[in-house]
């Protein structure tokens, strides 16, 4: 067998890849000061975004609490209709004073009875 080209052993190829991993390493590892800097950059975004977050859970409870607020102010409006019929409609005897009393008693917003 002729030996054409050059026998290459363990030991070369292992130095060829040391020297190919050290070189990837010093090119692309992060250095502790780098790591240091990104740690404080996402500390950073976090706080940021719990900030956000709260900022954006007040904002709902508030526009919770304002629909809250209208649906109450309408729910009213109807239930004071609702107890003018009831009135007209007991004045007309169309309704007893008690059915009237028991209607007038019920939820949302319930009166007292008037004798």
């Amino acid at each position: 067998m002729e030996k054409n080209e050059k026998e290459v052993t363990t030991s070369e190829i292992m130095e060829y890849l040391q020297g190919d991993l050290m070189g990837f390493l010093q090119e692309h590892m992060v250095t502790q000061e780098e790591f240091k800097a990104l740690d404080n950059k996402l500390d950073g975004l976090s706080v940021k975004l719990n900030q956000t977050k709260f900022e954006l859970l007040d904002a709902m409870d508030e526009k919770i609490a304002t629909l809250k607020g209208d649906l109450v102010v309408l729910m009213r409006g109807e239930d004071k209709k609702l107890s003018v019929l009831v009135e007209v409609l007991a004045a007309k005897n169309v309704l007893s004073r008690d059915e009237a009393q028991s209607i007038l008693a019920m939820q949302p917003f319930p009166q007292m009875t008037r004798s």
